[in-house]
C-alpha cells in the first residue's frame, strides 16, 4: 500500500500544475483503503509540489461513498434542466 500510495501521490503531483485544482477528493476504493494508501499519497504529493500549489491544495476523502457518482450525475442533470427552463422563459 505504501508503494502504491507514493506512486499515486507522485502521479497527482504531475497533474496538479496542469489543472491547478484547489481540491483533490479521493473516493471509491482509494477512500476505502484509508490512510494506509492515502497517507503515503498525501506525503508524496505535497513533497513534490511547488509552494504555490501546496499552500492552497486540499487532499481529502469524499463523504458520499459509493453514491457520489450517481448523486453528481443527478445534480448535473438537474442544473442543466433548470438552465434550459430559464432560457425557455426568456424566449
Amino acid at each position: 500500500m505504501d508503494k502504491t500510495g507514493r506512486l499515486l501521490g507522485r502521479t497527482l503531483s504531475y497533474l496538479v500544475p496542469m489543472v491547478s485544482p484547489d481540491l483533490i477528493l479521493a473516493g471509491g476504493g482509494a477512500a476505502k483503503a484509508g490512510e494506509r494508501l492515502l497517507g503515503p499519497a498525501r506525503e508524496e504529493l505535497y513533497a513534490n509540489l511547488m509552494p504555490v500549489y501546496r499552500e492552497r491544495l486540499v487532499f481529502t476523502t469524499g463523504e458520499l461513498g459509493d453514491d457520489a457518482g450517481i448523486l453528481g450525475s443527478a445534480t448535473l442533470a438537474f442544473e442543466r434542466s433548470r438552465e434550459a427552463r430559464a432560457q425557455g422563459d426568456r424566449a
